[in-house]
């Protein structure tokens, strides 16, 4: 029975907290080995930690240094180059063929949106080495009649890569061309220029 002080209240007693003490003292030994070596280091004596799935959560899995993995080669590009932005207005009469290349090195990556107002036109969008050697020209992407097209273009070999665009309207087509990223020059062709 406990002891009670001068105010009536219970006074705590000796043997009850050296018990309590004890048993939190057991759970969290049982919970240091069970879930948190598991999951934070990676060290699981027990077992348990693999059997839960929750076997090297913190980042350090078992017998490693807990470093993050690299990524795979070509995955990413890191360059001192600051990346461009162009918006561009292209007129294509009735009848024109006509192509916009951007200049880029192997690896260079940009995004691209564009429309037309007057009409849909066939596009192609393609790329051709430098130095033009038979059988490397690359198309990504062929539209016998559309409007719009968006999407990135990462370089599998440096040259040109870019559109040609056909105006089979009766109509001038404006087409409005916004590219974000990494290249070089940009190169309109009419079918009176010269390649």
């Amino acid at each position: 029975m406990a002891a009670l002080d001068s105010s009536g209240t219970e006074q705590p007693n000796l043997s009850r907290i050296l018990r309590t003490t004890a048993v939190a003292l057991i759970v969290a030994l049982i919970a240091l080995l069970l879930f948190v070596l598991p999951a934070e280091y990676g060290i699981d004596p027990t077992g348990i930690g693999g059997v839960l799935g929750i076997d090297g959560l913190g980042g350090a899995a078992s017998g490693s240094s807990g470093a993050i993995p690299e990524a795979p080669t070509g995955s990413s590009l890191i360059s001192d180059q600051e990346p461009r932005s162009e918006q561009l207005e292209i007129a294509i009469a009735p009848g024109e063929e006509m192509e916009l290349k951007l200049v880029m090195q192997q690896g260079q990556t940009v995004v691209f949106s564009w429309t037309s107002v007057g009409g849909p036109l066939y596009s192609d969008l393609h790329a051709d080495p430098f130095g033009g050697f038979e059988g490397e020209d690359i198309r990504y992407q062929e539209d016998l009649s559309t409007s719009t097209s968006h999407g990135a273009i990462l370089a599998p070999f440096g040259g040109n890569h870019g559109w040609f665009w056909r105006n089979d309207n009766p109509a001038e087509v404006v087409v409005s061309l916004n590219v974000f990223g990494f290249f070089g020059v940009t190169k309109e062709m009419r079918a009176d220029t010269p390649r």
